[in-house]
């Protein structure tokens, strides 16, 4: 069973556009061996902070990525033993989990 962490927003709203703009991250390739590439598919122009973190919930890496700068940022994840990851993309508005996994 997959944990994952549900928060209700009291008087919050959200239109089709920005919902559809929330979801336009790539994670590749995954799975990835050694240099996995975070892409935002659109121009956003916002701050984010980026997270690696195991199954277990310790913190492996830590980004901060101007999309303004680039829209692309990567990891050389070649000292990660096989297994299943997480990486959390935040903006000031929205947190997106995404599962990757390594491979020897």
């Amino acid at each position: 069973i997959d944990d994952f962490k549900l928060e209700l927003v009291q008087n919050s709203t959200l239109n089709l556009d920005e919902f559809e703009q929330n979801l336009e991250l790539i994670l590749y390739p995954n799975p990835t061996n050694g240099i996995l590439t975070l892409e935002s598919a659109i121009n956003t122009h916002k701050d984010c902070s980026v997270t690696i973190f195991n199954a277990l919930g310790m913190l492996l890496e830590f980004k901060k990525w101007d999309q303004t700068a680039n829209n692309s940022i990567q990891f050389n994840l070649d000292y990660l033993t096989e297994g299943i990851y997480f990486m959390r993309v935040e903006s000031e508005k929205e947190i997106k989990l995404i599962k990757f996994v390594v491979t020897p």
